[in-house]
């Protein structure tokens, strides 16, 4: 709704919402005859979850009293030209994103991260990453979520999250629209803003730009202020 490196000539058009709509119908870039508000058809996984078992990794560590976050991140490029042309999905960017996760298992003593990609085969296995993929298997607060053969598995994991980190993807959008907690990671490793600027969703603490935007937001909304560890800054 709010791109305008394209254009849109259509007949009808499903829309998430109806402000998305009112500004889809004052833009230039839209030739649209009739819109109609559907809302987000993927938020139905949420609903069929509800009644599932929780995933193991998550009953587990809640049985030890620890927060639970995922953190939605975008698969790498690991050929070189893509790698340098997609800000993205860099390898730079990637290795930053793990970093920053690792990092925030380790300063907010009570939580437990779960990592979850659209996929891990294509990049997890490159040897840019293999020292920040050793770290996160021998650590005990995070880990990178692989079950690909239950379908929408990570609306499983959305679903019983006490906090959702994102980079910006549909399934963020998704969660807020079903009252979850979400906070974005719109920063890389040479970027302190990245979709904020087209859209700000009404409120711009619901973004992170920086490392320490990202830990005070996260403490703040899990109410893990005392168990930070300050010492590490």
């Amino acid at each position: 709704s709010f791109f305008k490196s394209y254009g849109v000539i259509s007949d009808f058009y499903f829309t998430s919402n109806d402000f998305a709509t009112e500004t889809m119908k004052k833009s230039k870039f839209y030739y649209v005859k009739n819109y109609e508000t559907t809302g987000y058809y993927r938020s139905d996984n949420f609903i069929n979850f509800e009644k599932h078992n929780i995933p193991a990794a998550i009953e587990k560590n809640r049985r030890e009293g620890k927060r639970i976050v995922v953190a939605l991140g975008f698969n790498a490029k690991t050929d070189w030209v893509s790698s340098q042309t997609n800000f993205l999905q860099s390898k730079k960017s990637q290795a930053q994103f793990l970093k920053d996760m690792i990092s925030l298992s380790k300063k907010i003593k009570n939580i437990f991260v779960i990592l979850r990609f659209k996929s891990v085969n294509d990049w997890k296995f490159d040897s840019s990453f293999k020292k920040l993929i050793d770290e996160i298997q021998n650590s005990e607060n995070i880990m990178i979520s692989e079950n690909y053969s239950e379908s929408f598995h990570s609306y499983k994991l959305c679903l019983n999250s006490d906090l959702i980190i994102a980079k910006h993807t549909s399934i963020a959008d998704e969660s807020l629209e079903y009252n979850k907690k979400v906070i974005f990671y719109d920063f890389s490793h040479n970027l302190n803003r990245i979709i904020s600027g087209i859209f700000d969703y009404f409120s711009s603490y619901i973004f992170c730009h920086s490392f320490e935007d990202l830990c005070l937001k996260t403490q703040t909304i899990l109410g893990e202020e005392k168990r930070y560890d300050y010492k590490n800054e």
